[in-house]
């Protein structure tokens, strides 16, 4: 289940509530763990969108600053420097005018890494493989997909597909 805005974009139950039976978004689920305030760059693209100013023709990012920033960030993260991390996180927080982030925080340094990625990079076609890079499954597999199984299986086939095409499930 989820949101839809039009026939093909969908707004995942963990990222927006919605309200039944139109399914309008209500609110958004996910919090800025440092801030505890819904995640600006969800609700600014969820209610853009459903507010038809992106519907009929969404904006898609290809790449931006804050996904530079975000990458530096993790680089700095595996080489253990915190300073680095904190100084490139905190440049993608900026832009969403949250607090920065400090050892102090409360936070750990992973886990608001993979916070700020799942949101500031939200519908941007980056979960599948940062999910796969942090070890983490999304609550929406089946226990026997591939996603859950192969790590790395990017384009997964359907069981639907399987079934009736025979090349896949060696009938022809």
């Amino acid at each position: 289940a989820g949101l839809a805005c039009g026939p093909t974009l969908r707004f995942g139950d963990s990222y927006v509530a919605s309200n039944p039976p139109k399914h309008d978004p209500e609110s958004v689920r996910i919090f800025d763990p440092i801030d505890s305030i819904p995640a600006p760059q969800v609700a600014r693209t969820v209610f853009e969108q459903f507010n038809g100013l992106l519907c009929a023709f969404p904006t898609l990012t290809v790449t931006s600053a804050r996904e530079m920033h975000l990458i530096l960030a993790e680089g700095a993260l595996a080489l253990a420097d915190t300073t680095r991390f904190a100084q490139h996180l905190n440049a993608a927080r900026e832009f969403e005018g949250l607090t920065p982030w400090t050892s102090e925080s409360g936070v750990e340094a992973r886990d608001l890494l993979i916070y700020e990625r799942q949101t500031q990079l939200y519908l941007t076609g980056r979960r599948l493989a940062d999910l796969y890079r942090f070890g983490l499954q999304s609550d929406r597999w089946d226990a026997g997909a591939a996603a859950a199984n192969a790590p790395g299986t990017l384009f997964p086939i359907p069981g639907s597909e399987v079934d009736v095409n025979c090349y896949l499930n060696g009938s022809c």
